[in-house]
């Protein structure tokens, strides 16, 4: 198997002076979101 799903998924919000960025691991249902 190329890769599990029991292994743990991240998530990422990244905080710039230019602006922020957000990153999903593409396996996981989840996302990133920020107010």
């Amino acid at each position: 198997e190329a890769w599990s799903d029991l292994m743990g998924h991240a998530q990422l919000i990244r905080i710039e002076p230019t602006g922020f960025t957000g990153a999903s691991d593409p396996r996981a249902d989840g996302a990133a979101l920020g107010f």
